[in-house]
């Protein structure tokens, strides 16, 4: 049988793009047949599905129809060899038929998942936006601040930088009323946009600390912003009551800072704020 079998896959011949599908698939085609176990070739099958769709290279009809034109003209070189010898082949080939066009469909949709799994973690990974809390990773929130650091001194203009630091609960469980950290981290993120000017920065900054900077704000200004804040986690997101904040805010009326100089100071602060709660602590 495997002789037959041999010469009726060398007189199959298809055009283009359905060569692509079903010639990788001929030997285990050939083997599921000798054998009477269609693993190997439904596997297979799968495989050059995934393939094939994660290289974006065919549609699922092309592979569906590259699949049933292959296993066609399998079944018409078989009949043209050897009618009576052909017969149990051809009762194999049947059997596979069905389900190799239904594992091609499953293996195109994985093919797909695979792909846009990788294309949405190289966008993650470019994006300049925490995708947790949509606020800047630390990178891009630093990169900024030397933006601004740099603008505020050539236009003699102040700057304000603050940080909220909040202390995670030693069970890492979620804040009372929040189903999980995270959902905390992104309400904290939600408050701090809408307490802030839009063209002020927020950058979520480690797991427990945000950092914003504030170009041309006046102390009073920027004390003002520290006070929505508190007021806002106390009226709009009570779960902020059973975590430890602390604030440390910088206030330059001349920039003559670089922003390892800022990020020192706030650090400072922060020690200096202690662990009482809602402590705020001034450069």
């Amino acid at each position: 049988m495997e002789s037959m079998l041999i010469a009726a896959a060398q007189a199959v011949s298809l055009e283009p793009p359905y060569d692509s599908v079903f010639g990788p698939l001929v030997g285990d085609l050939i083997d599921a047949v000798v054998l009477d176990d269609p693993a190997t070739f439904l596997t297979a099958v799968e495989g050059q599905a995934r393939l094939l769709a994660g290289q974006r290279r065919l549609r699922m009809s092309d592979i569906f129809q590259g699949i049933q034109l292959g296993m066609e003209a399998f079944r018409g070189a078989l009949e043209g060899a050897s009618p009576e010898k052909a017969q149990e082949a051809r009762e194999r080939l049947l059997r596979l038929e069905g389900e190799a066009l239904l594992r091609a469909g499953v293996g195109y949709s994985e093919g797909l998942e695979e792909t846009v799994e990788h294309l949405s973690q190289a966008v993650a990974a470019l994006s300049p936006n925490d995708p947790l809390t949509g606020l800047m990773k630390p990178d891009e929130i630093l990169r900024l601040m030397a933006v601004e650091l740099d603008r505020c001194k050539r236009m003699n203009v102040s700057l304000g930088v603050f940080a909220l630091s909040m202390e995670k609960p030693k069970d890492a469980g979620a804040p009372a009323g929040m189903r999980d950290w995270d959902e905390f981290l992104r309400s904290v993120g939600t408050l701090l946009r809408e307490s802030l000017r839009r063209y002020d920065a927020i950058g979520h900054k480690g797991e427990t600390e945000f950092l914003a900077v504030l170009p041309d704000v006046s102390r009073r200004g920027l004390q003002s912003v520290i006070e929505r804040i508190r007021h806002g986690l106390a009226q709009e997101c009570p779960a902020a009551m059973h975590v430890n904040t602390r604030y440390a805010c910088i206030h330059l009326d001349v920039v003559d800072l670089a922003p390892a100089d800022v990020l020192e100071s706030i650090d400072g602060c922060l020690v200096r704020a202690g662990s009482a709660p809602g402590q705020i602590a001034w450069a």
